[in-house]
């Protein structure tokens, strides 16, 4: 307790370091953000001091594909449930040398692990990979890991996690916005005016970017569209769009959230399978257009009269899937998180160096009203040096 102690000392009073780290179902990197953290008249200021997205080892990547899409022995996961925390760390020292921060600056890290199962509402369970313990035994610095569990205990779907970090950074004054982050998986909150008495809604929408990187990857053997232009030059096939709309993830009342278990690999093989008589860049223009629908249809259900549509993550670089967000909903203005000081690359990385601070300050961090669960919750697992 006294170590624990002495690591919150002042805790509120000066700027804290602190790394966060994501990984998502895409697969396509490690991000590590180092931000300057700061609690100021109840308000938390974070700032991106550096961020570097790094790929997965080969070897590791393709263990981790193996556990998401076939029974796998428990020791290749024990194996990367260890391993990955030498990775992060190595991350972690790679990002410090490239920013010339000094390590012992760092007060904490927040791993969000490496997502192999994530069942909260049939089985009670969700699983990420990478061990807190171990990471920080190694770099001697404290860690917040399993943000996930706490809620799902408490009745929760333990995702989606961005929404505080969307209310305290994109909330309007007098407007209804809409945070979206389209990784793997496509989420969004919507976000009622600042002083509002309406509740914060979200959800995960469906595949972001999982589907249309996987069909590259199989045709083209390049892990994602370069600014959607495979889909661009290609033409839905109607069929197949109607038979991924019908799928029963989006007609599941909230709260509810998604992974590859639903939208994976064996999922991407069906439709290739039956829809093998199609050019490749149509089966990529649906799967494009399925996230595009998916995304505004969840807008349209739980939003009333919103302004703004402000996008994150991988898929904000697929151009055309962002002309196609657009045009479903041309009432909308639409921008990235950079208008409002957030990197777009680095969000979810800084989003759990942002809930490593608040579990540290001893502040909730999930949302009942988005995840289900039956109350606030301080959020994850920490480990000590």
């Amino acid at each position: 307790m006294n170590r624990f102690t002495n690591l919150l000392s002042n805790w509120n009073n000066k700027p804290q370091y602190i790394v966060g780290i994501m990984t998502g179902t895409s697969l396509d990197g490690i991000d590590t953000a180092l931000c300057r953290l700061q609690t100021i008249d109840n308000s938390i200021t974070i700032e991106l001091c550096h961020f570097m997205c790094s790929e997965y080892p080969t070897t590791m990547k393709e263990n981790i594909v193996t556990l998401l899409n076939e029974p796998a022995p428990i020791s290749m996961y024990s194996h990367i449930h260890h391993e990955l925390s030498r990775v992060y760390a190595q991350c972690i020292r790679d990002l410090c040398t490239k920013s010339k921060y000094d390590m012992n600056s760092i007060s904490a890290i927040g791993i969000h692990g490496q997502t192999l199962w994530h069942d909260p509402r049939q089985k009670n369970c969700t699983l990420q990979a990478g061990n807190g313990e171990v990471l920080a035994k190694i770099l001697s610095i404290p860690v917040v890991s399993d943000f996930r569990s706490a809620d799902v205990a408490l009745g929760g779907t333990g995702a989606p996690l961005v929404p505080i970090f969307d209310k305290e950074y994109f909330s309007s004054d007098t407007d209804t916005n809409i945070a979206i982050n389209i990784g793997g998986m496509a989420n969004i909150t919507v976000l009622p005016p600042r002083d509002s008495q309406t509740p914060i809604v979200a959800c995960d929408t469906g595949p972001g970017n999982v589907l249309i990187d996987a069909l590259c990857m199989k045709y083209y053997n390049i892990p994602f569209d370069n600014n959607g232009e495979y889909a661009r030059n290609g033409f839905i096939i109607h069929e197949m769009l109607q038979e991924l709309k019908s799928h029963l993830f989006y007609r599941t009342p909230l709260p509810k959230s998604t992974g590859r278990e639903f939208f994976g690999q064996d999922y991407a093989d069906y439709l290739c399978k039956t829809y093998a008589n199609y050019p490749p860049n149509d089966l990529i223009r649906t799967v494009t257009e399925l996230t595009a629908w998916h995304i505004t249809d969840h807008i349209a259900r739980l939003s009333n009269n919103p302004g703004t549509m402000i996008v994150a993550g991988g898929g904000k670089h697929n151009l055309f899937l962002m002309k196609r967000l657009k045009e479903n909903m041309p009432q909308l203005s639409l921008c990235s998180s950079e208008s409002f000081g957030i990197n777009s690359d680095a969000k979810e990385a800084m989003c759990f160096a942002y809930l490593c601070y608040r579990t540290l300050s001893g502040l909730p961090s999930n949302i009942p009203s988005v995840t289900g669960a039956s109350r606030e919750a301080i959020l994850g697992s920490i480990s000590l040096p």
